[in-house]
């Protein structure tokens, strides 16, 4: 009885012999290796649901669209054979070369424009059919000013009646000859010519700024700073945006003014 209750241990110890790990690290591998395969087990259980779940999402939204179908064609159906023979006659009137689409009640005269009535090939005055036009947009009404200018009577430019002048810009030792022409419009202060450029021909826009800090009768032949410390305060002025502009000649692009010269006078 004892020799077979060792056999039984025996049995049992080699059957359940598991050796130790070889070491702390040894074991924190398996353990890493094992959950990593458990997470890829689990993520690819997520993607196939996530699979099916769209699959079954298709084919629910493809019954749903052909049974969509399937409701408008026999919806279509239905009013075709429920259509008045009355009504038929009616769309079928204006394929008749004689019959005109327009309705035949009489209407007002309306801002639309209208083709003139010619003679058909029968010798009869073909009735005025309206032509479609666009939105309507918003209308601008043109300034009296310029309507004054053209006829030559704007009391707004009799200062500036000198007619055409010839002015030279410089810029970086190369001159520009402008030819000032007719004046465009007038602010406060400021007065815009229409130009030319005498070498290449392009139109041109010329901006005059006039100063005034002295009474018109008080003339001067000279100029001097200590009699005159307003003014010396003004050319300040123009001196500083005369640099900055001298900046902005650099720039070119087709969505900005390209300014070409700036010249100042004193008088």
């Amino acid at each position: 009885m004892i020799w077979q209750l060792a056999n039984d241990v025996e049995a049992f110890l080699h059957q359940h012999n598991k050796p130790p790990p070889q070491s702390f690290y040894d074991q924190m591998i398996i353990n890493n290796k094992q959950m990593q395969e458990k997470n890829k087990e689990q993520e690819r259980l997520r993607e196939e649901m996530k699979r099916k779940e769209m699959e079954q999402e298709v084919i629910r939204r493809q019954e749903v669209l052909k049974s969509e179908t399937r409701k408008r064609k026999e919806d279509y159906k239905n009013a075709e054979s429920n259509l008045p023979s009355s009504n038929i006659s009616k769309l079928a009137a204006p394929f008749s070369p004689l019959v005109s689409p327009i309705a035949p009640t009489q209407q007002h005269p309306t801002a639309r424009s209208v083709s003139p009535a010619t003679p058909n090939r029968f010798g009869t005055p073909s009735r005025q059919v309206p032509i479609p036009t666009l939105p309507r947009e918003r209308r601008t009404s043109t300034p009296k000013r310029i309507e004054d200018e053209d006829s030559g009577t704007s009391p707004s430019c009799k200062e500036h009646a000198a007619g055409i002048t010839q002015l030279t810009f410089l810029h970086n030792k190369i001159e520009r000859k402008i030819q000032r022409g007719k004046c465009l419009g007038n602010s406060s202060g400021s007065t815009m010519y229409a130009g030319m450029d005498m070498a290449s021909g392009e139109l041109v826009a010329v901006g005059e700024w006039i100063m005034k800090w002295r009474h018109v009768s008080k003339k001067s032949n000279t100029y001097d700073k200590e009699e005159d410390p307003e003014g010396a305060v003004h050319l300040k002025q123009v001196l500083s945006i005369e640099q900055e502009l001298l900046a902005l000649l650099r720039l070119n692009h087709p969505n900005l003014i390209h300014y070409l010269g700036w010249k100042h006078e004193h008088q």
